[in-house]
């Protein structure tokens, strides 16, 4: 078995967090409203209905 050095993962880590980033990114183009009368109100919605929203926004 070949070992890999530890630079070899970074292929994989960037694969990772792209595709984090492009969920929640459609997640938060569902949900979110960035209109100045919506956009309080929305993050609101987030907040209350998913739990992992908080985590989503802040990424």
């Amino acid at each position: 078995i070949k070992r890999y050095h530890w630079r070899h993962y970074f292929g994989g880590v960037a694969m990772v967090l792209l595709v984090v980033q492009l969920l929640s990114g459609i997640f938060l183009t569902l949900f979110y409203h960035p209109h100045l009368e919506e956009a309080y109100a929305s993050v609101q919605y987030l907040y209350k209905d998913f739990s992992a929203a908080a985590w989503i926004r802040d990424s």
